[in-house]
């Protein structure tokens, strides 16, 4: 564009961009997050031609999704209630959301990057693990497992195999998978429910290891 129309000594401001983290095939958290942080990076960097940019959107706006056509979901935050944006507590959908720290670290835009990989001899087998979904073991002691027995919840699931192999555990990390396989769709708290769906991600490590929660 500079090229075209010359440097006209003003500001060069992207005007609106952004992703659906869900409608289509290529929406999804994941792809959402992966893309903030890459147009996040791009535009404030030193070599960018633009000085700033309107990410659409800050929240979800459900008036937007009506029949056939879904225009909502843009959000960094889910539209949340008269009181506050986010999830029930407030939280954005993934993190980093802030601009320095996203311009501070490099890398790190993918789920798979946001999901630890500690060694296989930080948990028992995962042969043993009870309430395995559709034979997904997905190896570094992360498997897909039912939620109903744990509400949900990793940090639960995770508590539950010390009380199985006589060894205290902990989780690393919790997620929702792509399609009853070990691919990450979008990355949550281990103490977050993990609701509408049958099953979830869970990593678990036997705890007060340091090598296996670095």
């Amino acid at each position: 564009m500079e090229e075209k129309i010359g440097d006209l000594g003003k500001p060069m401001i992207i005007g609106e961009s952004g992703w659906q983290s869900e409608g289509y095939l290529v929406s999804s958290v994941c792809n959402l997050r992966e893309y903030y942080i890459r147009i996040t990076r791009h535009v404030y960097s030193e070599s960018s031609l633009s000085q700033a940019m309107f990410f659409f959107n800050l929240n979800d706006e459900a008036w937007k999704h009506s029949g056939w056509k879904n225009d909502d979901n843009w959000g960094l935050y889910l539209q949340g209630d008269k009181d506050k944006i986010g999830d029930a507590n407030g939280k954005a959908k993934f993190s980093p959301t802030s601009v320095s720290k996203i311009l501070e670290t490099q890398g790190g835009e993918s789920c798979d990057d946001q999901v630890p990989k500690p060694s296989d001899d930080c948990c028992a087998n995962l042969d043993d693990w009870p309430a395995i979904k559709h034979g997904q073991r997905c190896g570094n002691c992360m498997a897909l497992v039912e939620t109903e027995p744990y509400d949900g919840r990793c940090a639960r699931y995770c508590q539950s195999l010390g009380e199985k192999f006589g060894q205290e555990y902990e989780c690393l990390a919790a997620a929702e998978e792509v399609d009853d396989n070990c691919e990450v769709k979008y990355v949550s708290d281990c103490d977050t429910k993990i609701a509408g769906t049958s099953d979830m991600l869970c990593s678990c490590v036997l705890k007060g290891q340091a090598s296996c929660t670095r």
